[in-house]
């Protein structure tokens, strides 16, 4: 290793997260010289974590990086019987998870050593070859056809922090104002949760917890009896947008999608637009975006977890382009979020035929034909 030279440096993500580039050094910045080079379509294993899924297939373009000495790198003896892709997505399943974890010996689950010949002396059940290269070709296909959506979800992303830096600009000029301008906050109501009910007749209530994604999700949510539901402002109704105000979920905002009425518990707002204000749609397409996050967490911060008024999110300053510009750029984040949300339903569905088959296939339960 030369001081001077800069060297690759490649990891592998547990949970079957793939190698992936760590970062790049200089070799006097390396303190651990004992590096080995990437043999591009082996199957790499790292023994601190392999009991955590991390393992898999190096990259077929990773020639040039270099992995710690810890990694082992493992091609076929006899490669008439064995294909490292269709090796790679038997890793996957919990029957190697669990001759993983047989071969690691400790007391402690990130301390434990892995011994490579007992795992090697282990027996798996092996189709024909040429079965095992159409697994890996039908499983992998999947993965390529999910990162290629993933990569367009970046880049719809990317173009809206561009958007995000154009409004940040606009701001910058003068045109702003508070959110409060636009929309006040109604704070949820402090329901004892010695009411709270798992009759599915009841009403949902909506806590903080049910906020993530851009959704509000009250699949699980807790219910209150009807015969005690409070007035109406503390309703949430198909539509509404609410915040999160406290705990690890602050400043998370979501849209309630549902066709029941629901009620809003304390530590959750809803945002209320003020009668007759033009900028309500391109507010909603600003909240929805996750613009705000970033702000509101930093009014959020200081205690012991973070925490915001209704008040104090009604203070926050946002941009106010002219009116012809906010339905411009509320059209344009409006359309990023909803071709992304498309995209993610997709890899939703792709991942699950994916999970559907993946057990059957290295199994053989079901078989493919060749």
């Amino acid at each position: 290793m030369k001081d001077e030279d800069d060297y690759m440096l490649a990891s592998i993500r547990r949970r079957n997260g793939g190698m992936f580039d760590r970062e790049t050094k200089k070799g006097r910045e390396i303190l651990t010289k004992t590096l080995n080079r990437v043999i591009p379509g082996s199957f790499v294993i790292s023994k601190m974590q392999v009991v955590h899924g991390a393992c898999g297939m190096a990259p077929l373009d990773f020639g040039d990086r270099c992995i710690s000495a810890s990694y082992t790198s493992l091609l076929p003896t006899e490669p008439q019987r064995i294909d490292i892709g269709y090796l790679d997505a038997y890793a996957t399943t919990k029957q190697s998870y669990d001759a993983f974890f047989r071969a690691s010996h400790g007391v402690h689950i990130e301390k434990m050593t892995f011994n490579l010949e007992e795992w090697l002396n282990g027996e798996i059940e092996l189709p024909p070859l040429p079965e095992q290269k159409k697994i890996a070709e039908i499983l992998s296909g999947i993965d390529k056809a999910i990162n290629k959506i993933l990569q367009a979800i970046a880049k719809s992303e990317i173009t809206l922090t561009g958007v995000f830096a154009n409004l940040d600009f606009i701001a910058s000029s003068g045109k702003s104002g508070t959110l409060g301008e636009v929309a006040r906050v109604q704070n949820g109501y402090a329901f004892q949760s010695s009411i709270f009910s798992e009759d599915p007749a009841d009403i949902p209530l909506v806590r903080i917890s049910n906020i993530s994604g851009g959704e509000v999700d009250i699949s699980k949510s807790k219910r209150i009896p009807r015969g005690i539901a409070p007035s109406d402002e503390y309703r949430v109704n198909k539509g509404d947008i609410l915040i999160a105000m406290s705990g690890a979920t602050t400043g998370k905002i979501g849209k309630y999608q549902g066709d029941a009425f629901c009620l809003l518990n304390q530590r959750v707002g809803k945002f209320v637009f003020r009668p007759g204000s033009d900028s309500a749609t391109y507010v909603t397409q600003l909240l929805l975006s996750g613009f705000l996050e970033s702000r509101i967490l930093a009014k959020a911060a200081g205690g012991a977890q973070p925490n915001i008024s209704g008040k104090g999110i009604e203070d926050i300053n946002i941009p106010f382009p002219d009116a012809a510009d906010q339905g411009k750029y509320g059209g344009a984040i409006k359309e990023l979020l909803r071709v992304n949300s498309r995209r993610r339903i997709l890899v939703e569905k792709y991942q699950h035929l994916k999970d559907s088959i993946t057990s059957d296939l290295l199994s053989g339960r079901k078989r493919v034909t060749v």
